[in-house]
C-alpha cells in the first residue's frame, strides 16, 4: 500500500511598508497538519521577497521554499507592498525691503530616507509671485515638486517685503528778519527702482516760520505719505537773522557861543511797518557845549536799554562844527584939517558872547588914515581902517570910519612964472614955482603937487584962468596982460578949496 504525502497548504500573507523601510517580519498561515503535528515537522522553511530597503514603490512578491517529511507543502504566494514615505517640506518665512530682489528660499524637509534630498524630487522649486516693484506686503512662498517614492506635503512659507528706508536730509537755511522764507530744500538718500520725491504721496517741507516772526531758529519738517518708503528724516533749521537799521547823523554847525542845535538824524532799514518806536530810544549827544572853542566834535548816537532783537544797529557819526563868532570892530567917523598930522579916532566892539570882553583880544588896535596929508577938503568914505588884532574863536570884521578933511584959511598964493613967449606963445606948458605963506606942521610945502598947468584962454570974460591939479582952479583978476606976467591973483581966499 503506497502511502502519499499529505499536502500542507503554506498560505503566505500580504506585507506593505514605507519606502525606505525594512522589510517586515513575513508571516504565513499553515493548513494541513495530521495526527496533531505542527510546524515542527518543518525542516526547512525560508520566505523570500525581492524587495530590498531601497526598493521603490510597488508591489513585490512574497515567496517561501518548505519541506517537511509526510508532507508536500503547497505555497500560496503573497504580496509586499512598499508605499510612499511621507514627506514634509515646509518652505522658510523670507523678508526683503522695497526694491530689492527676492532672496534665495530656504526650507526644511522632514521625512527624507536613504540619504536623499530634495534633488530626488522631480521639478522642485518655491515660488512667489513677488517681483523687485511690488509694493511692500507679504507674499506667498510656495513649493512644488513630486516623488512616486514619496508622498509630499508642502507648507507654505511668506515673503515680506518690507518698506525701504528713504533718508531725507532737510537743508539748513537763513534769512533776514522782514523777508520771505527762501525755498526749502532737501536731499534724499535711498530711492528705488528710479523713483524720486514725485512718487511720493504728499511731500512737503514746512516750517512755521513767517514772514514777521522774530529772530530767531525755527524748525524746518519734511514729511510725506509712502507705502513702499518709511522716512528717515533729519530736520533743517531756518535761522532768521536780526535786520539791519542804518542810523545816519546829521552834521552840524554853529557859531561860538551858541547853543548847540537840535542833534538829528535819519534811520533806514525797517521792515514790516516797524520805525523807531521797535528801539528803545535813541540818544544823540555831542561833549561841544557854548563854552566850546572853535573846532569839530563827534556827534555820536546810542540805542539806549535792551534793542529790539529783530534789528542790528549801525549808527554812522556826524561833525559839529563849531564856526567863530562875528565881532565887529568900527572906527567911529573922525575930523582932521587939512595938511595935519594930528588924528583923534574911537572904536567900538561888538559881538562878544559867553561873557568874554576886550580882554581876549590879542595886538594893538591901530588905525590907519588911508587919504594922503594933503588931501583937498571934504569927506573920505571908509578913510580910516582898522587893523592888528585878532581874537581866537572871532572872526573880526573891521568896519572903517568916515574921515572929514576941513579946509585951513590962507593970505594970498604968489606964483614966479617964466616971461611972456614962454607962458603964452612957446609952448601950452608953463614951469613955475609957488609958495604960501602960511606953515603947516613944520614944513613948507608947494602948492601943486604937479608940475605943470595947461593954459585956457577964456575969451569973453575978460579973465585968463589955469587948469592945474584937482586942488585948485585959479581964475585970473582984472589985470592987464603985463600984469598977468609975473603975478597972478587968486580969487580963492580958502587955502584946500576944491
Amino acid at each position: 500500500m503506497t502511502i502519499d504525502p499529505a499536502t500542507l497548504s503554506l498560505d503566505l500573507n500580504d506585507q506593505s511598508r514605507r519606502y525606505g523601510s525594512a522589510n517586515p517580519e513575513f508571516t504565513y498561515d499553515l493548513s494541513g497538519f495530521v495526527l496533531g503535528e505542527d510546524a515542527s515537522v518543518l525542516s526547512a522553511l525560508e520566505v523570500t521577497t525581492t524587495a530590498g530597503a531601497d526598493a521603490a514603490v510597488g508591489d513585490y512578491g512574497i515567496t517561501a521554499n518548505a519541506a517537511a517529511a509526510n508532507y508536500v507543502v503547497d505555497v500560496m504566494e503573497g504580496v509586499l507592498s512598499v508605499t510612499p514615505a511621507p514627506l514634509q517640506i515646509s518652505v522658510d518665512d523670507a523678508a526683503r525691503t522695497y526694491g530689492s530682489d527676492n532672496p534665495d528660499f530656504t526650507y526644511v524637509c522632514e521625512g527624507f530616507v536613504l540619504g536623499e534630498d530634495a534633488s530626488v524630487l522631480a521639478g522642485f522649486s518655491i515660488d512667489t509671485s513677488a517681483t523687485a516693484a511690488s509694493n511692500v506686503g507679504d507674499y506667498a512662498l510656495r513649493g512644488a515638486g513630486s516623488s512616486s517614492n514619496y508622498d509630499i506635503s508642502f507648507a507654505d512659507g511668506t515673503l515680506v517685503i518690507e518698506p525701504a528706508t528713504l533718508a531725507v536730509q532737510v537743508h539748513d537755511q537763513s534769512r533776514t528778519y522782514g523777508m520771505d522764507n527762501p525755498d526749502l530744500t532737501f536731499s534724499a538718500d535711498g530711492f528705488v527702482l528710479g523713483q524720486d520725491v514725485s512718487d511720493l504721496s504728499a511731500f512737503s517741507i514746512q516750517t512755521s516760520a513767517t514772514v514777521s516772526s522774530d529772530v530767531g531758529d525755527y524748525a524746518i519738517t519734511a514729511s510725506a505719505s509712502a507705502s513702499n518708503y518709511v522716512l528717515s528724516v533729519e530736520n533743517g533749521m531756518l535761522t532768521i537773522d536780526p535786520a539791519r537799521v542804518l542810523i545816519e547823523l546829521h552834521d552840524q554847525r554853529r557859531l561860538y557861543g551858541s547853543e548847540n542845535p537840535e542833534l538829528t538824524y535819519s534811520a533806514s532799514g525797517f521792515v514790516l511797518g516797524d520805525d523807531l518806536a521797535d528801539l528803545d530810544g535813541v540818544s544823540v549827544t555831542t561833549a561841544a557845549t557854548a563854552a566850546s572853542g572853535v573846532g569839530n566834535y563827534a556827534i555820536r548816537g546810542a540805542v539806549g536799554g535792551e534793542q529790539s532783537g529783530n534789528y542790528v544797529v549801525d549808527i554812522v557819526d556826524a561833525l559839529l562844527t563849531v564856526d567863530p563868532a562875528p565881532l565887529q570892530i568900527s572906527v567911529e567917523d573922525a575930523v582932521r584939517a587939512f595938511g595935519s598930522g594930528e588924528l583923534s579916532y574911537f572904536a567900538t566892539v561888538s559881538g562878544f558872547v559867553n561873557g568874554e570882553d576886550i580882554g581876549v583880544l590879542e595886538g594893538a588896535l591901530s588905525v590907519t588914515d588911508t587919504t594922503a596929508l594933503f588931501a583937498p577938503s571934504g569927506m573920505y568914505r571908509d578913510a580910516l581902517m582898522p587893523s592888528g588884532v585878532s581874537a581866537a574863536n572871532y572872526t573880526i570884521d573891521f568896519s572903517a570910519g568916515d574921515l572929514t578933511i576941513t579946509p585951513v584959511a590962507v593970505d594970498g598964493i604968489d606964483i614966479a612964472g617964466t616971461d611972456e613967449g614962454e607962458l603964452f606963445e612957446g609952448q601950452n606948458r608953463v614951469v613955475f614955482k609957488a609958495s604960501h605963506n602960511r606953515e603947516i606942521g613944520s614944513q613948507i610945502r608947494p602948492l601943486f603937487p604937479y608940475n605943470s598947468i595947461e593954459p585956457r584962454d577964456a575969451r569973453g570974460m575978460g579973465a585968463f584962468s589955469y587948469r592945474t591939479n584937482p586942488f585948485f582952479d585959479l581964475d585970473a583978476g582984472g589985470e592987464s596982460r603985463d600984469e598977468r606976467k609975473k603975478r597972478v591973483w587968486v580969487h580963492a581966499t580958502t587955502f584946500g578949496a576944491r
